[in-house]
């Protein structure tokens, strides 16, 4: 689902499709995912985006 770049994270884009999906069908906006996951709503917009996270 990911692959590493350095020491980053990158999504694959069925992942990112995946977690779309994911976030669509529980009505949840990337800064409540962030926050469930204790994660900032950056780092979610990048994963998102396809940047390197990490």
């Amino acid at each position: 689902m990911a692959g590493r770049v350095g020491r980053s994270l990158k999504v694959s884009e069925e992942g990112k499709e995946k977690a779309q999906k994911a976030l669509t069908d529980r009505c949840l906006t990337q800064k409540e995912l962030g926050k469930e996951l204790g994660f900032s709503r950056e780092t979610v917009s990048k994963f998102f985006r396809g940047l390197s996270v990490g």
